[in-house]
């Protein structure tokens, strides 16, 4: 799709729960004691956290959702528009976001639909959910992320579990005149057997049930190729050097991805915030969960001018230039 902007919309505020239990990787014992260190080292994840049998993504959304609302002082009867993405929906039908819709009263004159993605799905999810709010004056909107990703994996893989983590979010978007955001998106299906979960949906078999897979080499060798020639493109088209942007807040697939990304940028360090070391990959929550957990000061403030980044399964990705100023930032919820 390319470069393209948005008008008159703007972010109001984030909220992110996450599951109380955490695992931490220096305990996981189908890997040696050096392994481990090795393994902490090049992916940056100490802790994880895991959900509990019975709790659902909608459940973390629903809490981030409310937690959001309460601060904003918003009512949910007066939103116009759900959005939920993930890629561990409640079921594979009814779609998540109208029983969300409903848990949180909303109006029945709003709309709720689901997107499935995974890695790329916060930024994408910005991308429709503002072309949506930007032809409804004075409405509100939520987008609401993030995955049970632990479900799918399965606890022998030892080049997945120590990697996934669970979460939900919530960010609130409000139509504003004057306001306006960049995005620049793509998908290369070929890389579609690179993270998957083979046995599910229409491929679903009486088999006994097969975990995430993932192949990590493939991953890191089309994050390298795609992410900073994307983000290189999107400034270009905006009329914005690196040097303009406070953050460059991307998803957290390991910091080894993530650090090659801003060296191939050269970007300096501090403006490329982390929240894998106690949160692991949350899938489509990691761009949410790295403002509240290592941003919120900052962006509660003043105006910043931010970069999102997000890219993985499919494969596909997405980046934007968004501006904030005095966003509504909830402290991380665990439940």
């Amino acid at each position: 799709m390319g470069c393209f902007s948005i008008p008159d919309v703007r972010l109001a505020g984030i909220s992110v729960a996450v599951p109380k239990h955490i695992e931490k990787n220096a305990d996981y014992q189908l890997l040696g004691e050096k392994e481990r260190e090795l393994l902490i080292k090049t992916t940056g994840i100490e802790e994880r956290r895991v959900a509990p049998a019975g709790m659902k993504t909608s459940d973390y959304c629903f809490q981030a959702a409310q937690a959001l609302l309460l601060q904003l002082g918003w009512k949910a009867e007066e939103l116009g528009l759900l959005i939920f993405v993930s890629q561990s929906a409640d079921y594979i039908l009814p779609s998540t976001a109208p029983i969300l819709q409903h848990q949180l009263g909303m109006s029945t004159e709003s709309m709720a639909f689901d997107i499935s993605l995974g890695c790329s799905g916060y930024v994408y999810g910005l991308s429709v959910i503002a072309s949506l709010l930007s032809r409804m004056p004075n409405k509100r909107a939520l987008l609401l992320c993030g995955d049970v990703s632990t479900f799918y994996t399965d606890p022998t893989e030892r080049g997945v579990h120590p990697i996934f983590s669970d979460a939900g979010s919530a960010t609130a978007l409000m139509f504003n005149s004057g306001e306006i955001m960049h995005f620049n998106a793509g998908t290369d299906g070929s890389g579609s057997e690179a993270i998957r979960l083979p046995n599910s949906g229409m491929h679903q078999t009486e088999e006994s049930k097969k975990g995430l897979q993932m192949n990590g080499i493939d991953v890191f060798q089309f994050s390298l190729a795609a992410v900073p020639s994307n983000i290189t493109e999107l400034l270009k088209y905006a009329h914005l050097s690196h040097e303009e942007l406070d953050y460059f807040i991307l998803h957290q697939a390991n910091k080894l991805i993530n650090d090659s990304i801003r060296k191939r940028l050269n970007i300096e360090e501090y403006k490329f915030p982390s929240s894998l070391q106690y949160f692991g990959n949350t899938s489509s929550a990691t761009i949410p969960l790295t403002m509240i957990t290592a941003l919120s000061s900052a962006l509660s403030g003043a105006s910043k001018k931010l970069c999102f980044s997000g890219f993985g399964v499919g494969f596909s990705w997405c980046s934007a230039l968004i501006s904030v100023d005095n966003l509504q930032c909830v402290p991380i919820i665990e439940c």
